[in-house]
């Protein structure tokens, strides 16, 4: 390995993403959109920033594959 080799970073970081099913009240109508989070807290931020920008109102954030 050359010395400037010896930096390279690998392209696949260790994080797991797990995906979550984020479900917004806008107006009457009940929405289900999906993100992928590294944490439940991450997912849950990401849920409120989400429903801010589409003005609409949080109402359920569940891991998909959760039993």
């Amino acid at each position: 390995i050359t010395p400037a080799r010896s930096h390279l970073m690998p392209l696949l970081g260790t994080t797991k993403y797990e995906e979550y099913a984020v479900t917004l009240q806008e107006g009457k109508e009940l929405n289900t959109m999906y993100l992928l989070a590294p944490s439940s807290e991450e997912a849950a931020w990401s849920a409120l920033e989400l429903s801010m920008d589409r003005n609409a109102h949080l109402i359920n954030v569940t891991r998909t594959d959760e039993w």
